[in-house]
Formats: structure tokens, sequence, C-alpha cells
């Protein structure tokens, strides 16, 4: 039987344990508002989702992850995402890593940058180890990624 000092005691570190994950939550969604990405983000606002107007929408709430919301109309890659690890770079570059809620095959782990109002990813890497956007190009392609616009309020892709 635990003396009551060590009881206390392990109270304590089981109460800090359990609100660690939501001060990390805290701290990412924190650092996703200051980079100024909560909202909704697409190609073209006037268009409806689609492979080749992609809407992002990145939301914060206190004690929970931020989340990335993928909007194609694709259904193996639409989907909502945690944004763990999120730290700032500089004034326009934010790193984190991607995990699709409910699991998924990998987690990613990416770049964007916001340069005069517009979006866009600059690297991801898989949690394999596969580089599919380096310098603000895929890999495979040597495209361009996507340049997002900041979508007004009423405008989320439905």
């Amino acid at each position: 039987m635990l003396r009551s000092g060590a009881r206390l005691t392990v109270a304590l570190v089981c109460a800090l344990m359990a609100g660690a994950p939501s001060a990390r939550a805290d701290a990412d969604g924190e650092a996703v508002i200051r980079f100024g990405l909560v909202g909704a983000w697409a190609v073209d606002c006037s268009a409806p989702p689609a492979p080749q107007n992609p809407y992002q929408i990145y939301a914060t709430s206190n004690g929970d992850r931020p989340t990335r919301e993928l909007r194609m109309q694709v259904e193996s890659l639409d989907g909502i995402f945690e944004m763990l690890r999120a730290r700032l770079l500089g004034p326009n570059r934010l790193a984190y890593t991607d995990s699709r809620r409910g699991g998924g095959q990998y987690t990613f782990d990416i770049i964007v940058e916001i340069e005069g109002g517009r979006m866009r990813s600059v690297q991801s890497v898989r949690s394999d180890g596969a580089t599919l956007i380096r310098d603000g190009k895929f890999s495979d392609s040597g495209r361009g990624t996507l340049v997002f616009q900041k979508c007004e309020a009423t405008s989320t892709g439905r």
C-alpha cells in the first residue's frame, strides 16, 4: 500500500501525463494560428472541389490537434488529417507532420509556405523516407506544386 505522500506523487504524475498531449495539441494549434493558416484554401475559391481544384480547410480547437481537411472529390484522397509537431520555420514557413485521422499507411512531414497571401507545399517526405515534394516541385515530374488562395469564410468547397 502506498503512503499518502506517494499516492499524491503518483496522482500528480498521472495528471501531468494526461495533460501533456493536450498541451502539445495547444502548442500545435498556436503555431497554425500564428502562421495564418486557419480557414479554407483552394486553387480557385469560386469553383467546387475537384482533383484539379483541391480545397484544404485548416482548423484548430482547444485541447485537440489542429486538422487539415482535404476535399478533392476523390474518395481515396479526401479526408481529415491531424497536424502534429507544428512549428514555425520563419515568417513564411510552417512545418508539421500530417497523419490521416483514423489511421493511414504513412505519415508525411510537410513544409508549407505563404508568400503574398498565397500558400503552397514546398516539401513533403513520406514516413518511409520517400521525398514527394522538394523545393516546391513534385519529385516524380518536376512540376511546381499547386498554389492556393485563402477563400472567404463562406467558401469551403461543399
